[in-house]
């Protein structure tokens, strides 16, 4: 058909009528392209989760491999010294600064600077309140035991499991690998052993969401935490 009898065709004929012809011009299988782009998609996520898992499994293999060894000189044979902390934070992002409620235990284990803890997360004043459950490697670099008792610092690997975020995601809740500098500042280190407030610090933490987060969407946060301990164990 020429391009003249197409724009008589445009003007006299109804909108609905216009609407059949001119999808008849375009690709009749785009739309199975659309699906099959998708489908690669979810596929390429899936399998960047499944490595990110894996390599975090993986870690955790290496580091424990020596416990057995360890263990020999020390009372505690894999998880120690359990102590329950509430946590007020208030986190800075690019678009947002969010209070949150942190509810952790946190362990010590036979290996020298490794530790292990384990978080609930709420956010009490959010309308998007659902819990945020994290597992986390600490990996001391610096031990408070080096300053006297006044800083301790740590990176860790972090297993967050939180609301899906990407439209591609099957699923309400996802697996996210988060890498977290933490520093802590012992406030009230001068005061004698014993008072309680002596163990209450002050914590910066850097933040980074490596996976699990829709493109462009801002994966750095900075938060000040009040570690406030609880019930300590032996």
């Amino acid at each position: 058909m020429s391009i003249a009898p197409l724009v008589t065709i445009r003007r006299i004929m109804p909108p609905l009528e216009r609407k059949i012809i001119s999808r008849s011009y375009q690709n009749p299988h785009q739309h199975l392209i659309g699906k099959k782009a998708k489908r690669l998609t979810i596929a390429q996520s899936k399998r960047f989760d499944s490595h990110m898992r894996t390599l975090v499994s993986f870690l955790l293999l290496l580091l424990a491999a020596p416990v057995s060894a360890l263990a020999q000189n020390s009372p505690c044979s894999f998880l120690c010294e359990p102590v329950f902390l509430v946590e007020p934070t208030i986190t800075f992002e690019k678009d947002a600064t969010v209070f949150e409620t942190v509810f952790a235990l946190d362990l010590s284990t036979p290996i020298p600077r490794v530790g292990v803890s384990l978080e609930a997360i709420t956010k009490p004043f959010s309308d998007d309140n659902d819990v945020e459950l994290e597992s986390e490697l600490n990996l001391y670099w610096l031990e408070s035991g080096q300053t006297r008792g006044w800083v301790s610092s740590h990176l860790d690997v972090v297993d967050k499991f939180s609301g899906a975020e990407r439209t591609t995601d099957t699923r309400a809740y996802t697996h996210k690998l988060n890498l977290e500098l933490d520093t802590a500042v012992a406030v009230f280190n001068r005061l004698p052993t014993g008072n309680w407030l002596r163990d209450v610090e002050i914590e910066g933490s850097l933040d980074y969401v490596a996976t699990g987060l829709p493109a462009g969407t801002p994966r750095w946060s900075f938060s000040v935490v009040f570690v406030i301990p609880l019930i300590k164990g032996g």
